[in-house]
């Protein structure tokens, strides 16, 4: 597969012409989600501490003060 051209603006030239900046921030939440939980060290803080500052990342923030024992739809309401 052919890598991306370098980019003056740090981030994958394909993001900056398909992406809004909290489309970039939420594909790396994702993506450091699934690569803490692979490893078996998911949390929140985490999540939040890696995922650029945006809307995006407000959302684990909030999800870290949920309770686990918070009935779903609870937490659901509460973290956003």
């Amino acid at each position: 597969m052919p890598s991306l051209p370098p980019s003056p603006y740090g981030r994958p030239v394909a993001a900056q012409v398909t992406a809004h900046l909290e489309g970039i921030a939420g594909a790396v939440a994702v993506a450091v989600a699934a690569a803490l939980s692979a490893r078996r060290e998911p949390t929140l803080d985490a999540v939040a501490a890696l995922t650029p500052d945006s809307a995006v990342r407000e959302g684990p923030v909030r999800a870290a003060d949920v309770p686990f024992t918070t009935a779903p739809r609870k937490a659901c309401r509460r973290s956003g």
